[in-house]
């Protein structure tokens, strides 16, 4: 997930990351986040990877406790 999509896609486009659009497949029936408007890329040893805006939790509307993770640090 990311703050700004499209500055996010230029970037990766700019380093000449695959992006994977005009995806030939058939249509699939809209599921509960509607059209999923994420962007496909293929990272290193042909992962597959989405960027997005939004998460999970926004698109479903679960309403599910989200947790902010932070590092750990070594205070003494």
């Amino acid at each position: 997930m990311v703050d700004d999509q499209r500055a996010t896609v230029a970037e990766l486009e700019a380093a000449n990351v695959p992006h994977l659009k005009n995806d030939k497949a058939p249509p699939r029936r809209a599921g509960p986040t509607g059209t999923a408007p994420n962007e496909k890329f293929i990272g290193p040893d042909w992962v597959h990877f989405d960027v997005t805006e939004q998460g999970w939790n926004e698109a479903i509307r679960s309403h599910t406790q989200l947790y902010e993770l932070k590092p750990v640090t070594l205070d003494c």
